[in-house]
């Protein structure tokens, strides 16, 4: 994906708060635990080997595009890969852990990147409704007699903890590595229904994150940032 925008670490940090801080500006700088988050995260990652048991196809890594050299602060980041981050902390929220996080986010990173891709081209507006025809290429939905375009992308996704449903697993890397089917995206609320009114007794638990908003958000919150200069200790 041809992207010329990249950002220092800090400045993904100072995004990805305001991000979960729902824009707000009261608290421009991120405390340290909402940065050791997102440290924890990233060195997971370069610790690769421990998570590259899956015999499915992955990416190498799942927040930066390439072996990272230098320090962490040092590395430099594109909007895709704050995104990522994004919907890691998004995974962490609810729940998942960080192994599992990382081990999902590699093995989807290609799909996501072509989902960031499309979304910027059609984004959402975070505080504004918009009108069908003014962005004709969005699915749409019907609210007070007026049609509008719906730029939402839905992720629904599935993890097994009960893994001895599906019978003994065939060898090592299989007991030790997660159980999550590849996971369903979305387009627009109606969309969503539909796949959800599929749901019973053998598809009655499903994870859904919204990533339009995200990837549309993160990218312009990004563009606003300033460069944090770090202290070596």
């Amino acid at each position: 994906m041809p992207n010329v925008e990249t950002y220092r670490r800090g400045q993904v940090e100072q995004a990805l708060w305001q991000y979960f801080r729902f824009g707000s500006t009261d608290r421009p700088a991120p405390p340290p635990v909402f940065r050791t988050r997102i440290k924890r995260l990233l060195e997971l990652d370069r610790a690769k080997e421990k998570y590259d048991e899956s015999e499915m196809p992955h990416s190498r890594f799942a927040f930066v595009d390439e072996t990272p050299s230098g320090q962490g602060s040092d590395v430099s980041y594109t909007p895709f890969n704050a995104f990522c981050l994004g919907l890691g902390l998004d995974l962490l929220d609810t729940g998942y852990k960080q192994s599992e996080v990382v081990f999902l986010l590699r093995h989807i990173r290609t799909t996501l990147e072509d989902e960031f891709t499309r979304i910027l081209e059609h984004p959402p507006l975070p505080r504004q409704a918009i009108l069908a025809e003014d962005q004709p290429d969005c699915p749409t939905y019907e609210e007070n007699d007026l049609r509008w375009a719906d730029c939402r992308v839905f992720m629904l996704i599935t993890k097994v903890e009960i893994k001895e449903v599906f019978g003994a697993p065939s060898n090592r890397k299989s007991k030790t590595t997660p159980l999550i089917f590849t996971p369903v995206f979305c387009y627009g609320i109606e969309a969503l229904r539909a796949e959800l009114h599929r749901m019973k007794f053998n598809y009655r638990k499903v994870l859904v994150l919204e990533l339009a908003h995200t990837a549309a958000m993160v990218r312009d919150l990004l563009r606003k940032t300033t460069v944090v200069k770090r202290g070596r200790k």
